[in-house]
């Protein structure tokens, strides 16, 4: 089998590896897709804290069918506070991996919060992960009392579960989001209000994948009004198509986003303001158009270790402020749930479909300029790295237009909502772009190669 190797930061190989041989309590999935994160980015360049050593194998996004069970994994019980969960595997069985693992005995996972195990470990991180053919899931995951492999329904085709974990991502933000409610008399205290509620003015600052998913969620739970606001007028363009938002605003200076939300929502502000971007200024936004007693969630992590939040907004204001990373296992399951009642439908986001060869040239350029320049990676690896973006079968008309190598880099950057790594790619198949093909034609050619 094939898969792709993080040696070290800015070091990725393309391995041959036999198919691994399980144990008689583990089971083996063929990987059909495994989804590029940013975090896989990141971890590309600078590594990870929840890596403790390498070679690792990354992608934590995946969906799969079950290939080989164990002989003791077939059936068996875990005792769950005192009570037995009868599991059972079967060849076959199409499912997706939660990839946090938690030791489940620290007090955040007595708790019910896993996510914020102190001894966590992540599929991908500490096992190996989705950019390979098949994968691995060991024994004692499959005992752990929460369980990481979930079935996908029936309904929900391959692709679409790939995508299940970020759409969970923005789910846990959603759950924890907290507000005063009214005043009651009885208990001489206020009530609290959870999520967000019918008829909410929602804003979501950043139009990438995660902050389209916060918007569609939000539309779902009810809202009134949401708002997209996004810096990048080329991206707001595109992502106008998605229909995920009420309003879409650009977002090129902070007295520019007031206006525009005031506009929309004659001065009241926002009763919800979810920061899907990684930057400072995007939180410090969030509190000048919260309305009074609303919340704000800081979604998108920034470089810095504080920020000069403007403190008297929150004095005078009253807003709650809450912030999350990542998913819990619980909510993988829910997303998946209205992924086959037809609530959601991630067919929208998949972009871009590639094997495991192109996998370090779509992560190199997903860091410019954030993490390199494009000068250095044509330095380090030569012009005709980049021969991919004059592929004829990228479909992507844009790149017609584009009179140099930098331009057709942003381009193809900028295009890209999610990317999914199809393992079993070879490499003649290049990158296939999805972003100009209708929406059902893409779903028949989704279905039709992810299997």
């Amino acid at each position: 089998m094939r898969c792709a190797v993080l040696e070290s930061p800015k070091r990725m190989i393309v391995k041959e590896r036999d198919i691994p041989c399980i144990g008689d309590g583990d089971i083996l999935i063929r990987v059909a897709a495994c989804a590029i994160c940013g975090t896989d980015v990141k971890k590309y360049f600078r590594g990870h804290k929840l890596v403790k050593s390498y070679p690792i194998v990354p992608g934590h996004e995946l969906s799969g069918e079950i290939v080989k069970v164990g002989r003791k994994a077939r059936e068996f019980e875990v005792e769950i506070n005192g009570e037995k969960e009868k599991r059972t595997f079967r060849e076959e069985e199409k499912v997706v991996i939660a990839p946090v693992i938690s030791c489940e005995h620290c007090v955040n996972c007595i708790e019910g919060r896993p996510e914020s195990c102190n001894y966590r470990e992540d599929f991908g991180f500490n096992y190996d992960g989705g950019f390979e053919e098949y994968a691995v899931i060991p024994e004692k995951l499959l005992h752990k009392k929460i369980n990481p492999v979930i079935p996908i329904p029936k309904e929900v085709p391959l692709y679409m579960a790939a995508i299940a974990e970020p759409f969970a991502c923005a789910l846990h933000s959603h759950k924890k989001l907290v507000r005063p409610g009214k005043w009651d008399k009885e208990k001489n205290a206020y009530s609290f209000l959870y999520g967000i509620k019918e008829g909410d003015i929602v804003v979501v600052i950043g139009g990438g994948p995660l902050g389209c998913m916060h918007a569609e969620l939000a539309k779902t739970s009810g809202a009134g009004t949401v708002i997209i606001a996004q810096h990048s007028e080329s991206r707001l363009k595109m992502i106008k198509n998605l229909g995920v938002a009420h309003y879409y605003v650009l977002n090129r200076s902070t007295e520019e986003l007031v206006d525009s939300v005031n506009s929309i929502t004659d001065g009241y502000g926002a009763d919800v303001v979810i920061t899907a971007a990684s930057s400072s200024e995007a939180q410090i936004q969030a509190l000048r158009i919260v309305s009074q007693g609303g919340v704000v969630s800081f979604f998108g992590g920034v470089e810095e270790d504080a920020v000069a939040i403007p403190t008297n907004k929150i004095h005078y204001n009253g807003p709650f402020i809450t912030g999350t990373s990542g998913a819990s296992p619980f909510h993988i399951p829910i997303i998946l749930k209205m992924m086959a009642e037809g609530k959601i439908d991630a067919t929208k986001y998949v972009t871009h479909l590639l094997g495991l060869d192109y996998l370090e040239k779509v992560l190199l350029l997903l860091g410019v300029p954030g993490f390199t320049s494009l000068d250095e990676i044509i330095a380090a690896r030569g012009e005709g790295f980049f021969n991919f973006l004059n592929d004829e079968n990228l479909k992507l008309k844009k790149l017609e237009e584009c009179r140099c190598l930098s331009e057709k880099a942003q381009v193809f950057k900028g295009s890209i909502l999610k990317a999914l790594v199809i393992p079993s790619f070879i490499m003649d198949r290049g990158i296939v772009s999805l972003l100009d093909t209708g929406f059902e034609e893409r779903k028949k050619t989704l279905i039709s190669i992810v299997e």
